[in-house]
């Protein structure tokens, strides 16, 4: 989205970070996780209205994570940490990339599993975007992948927006 020549020209340095805020990111995702299967924001709306008979029954039909599975679409960075605090909690991570056959030390330190889209989505409790938005991601959750997602199951997306077709979504 840049016109690189043009800043270059007007001697503007420009930079890529491509690591800036992965932590953040991983951080952010995994509070998504936590806020959903914790059920944060019922419980507070419950507690706020003095609702507190109605906040227990909710808190019977709480997610536990260990056991529970992580599918990560994309093992960049942001996955990687995402992965990390998965494996602290317990659960069962899946990943999947463009290059299902690259060696990948830290993903096999940390029991992540390689499997197929399609074998992600139908096995994952959480699903979490973690890839940019180009010609190949645009609308990569569309209606057919949606429908192939493990009922229940919940999806993150603290990448790009249009990654899902929303209005398949909806």
């Amino acid at each position: 989205k840049i016109d690189v020549a043009t800043v270059t020209q007007r001697g503007i340095v420009l930079a890529n970070l491509p690591d800036f805020c992965v932590e953040e990111q991983a951080d952010h995702a995994f509070a998504l996780l936590l806020a959903v299967a914790r059920k944060l924001n019922e419980m507070r709306h419950c507690t706020l209205a003095g609702r507190y008979h109605e906040g227990r029954q909710q808190s019977r039909s709480l997610r536990r994570l260990p056991g529970r599975t992580l599918g990560l679409v994309g093992f960049g960075g942001s996955a990687r940490a995402m992965a990390r605090r998965a494996t602290g909690f317990g659960m069962r991570t899946l990943a999947t990339r463009r290059n299902m056959a690259a060696v990948d030390p830290e993903a096999e330190s940390l029991g992540v599993q390689m499997v197929s889209l399609e074998q992600l989505l139908a096995e994952s409790d959480f699903v979490s975007l973690h890839l940019p938005l180009n010609d190949q991601t645009r609308h990569l959750l569309d209606k057919p992948a949606l429908l192939k997602m493990k009922a229940g199951s919940v999806l993150i997306n603290t990448a790009r927006g249009a990654i899902v077709d929303e209005d398949a979504l909806a």
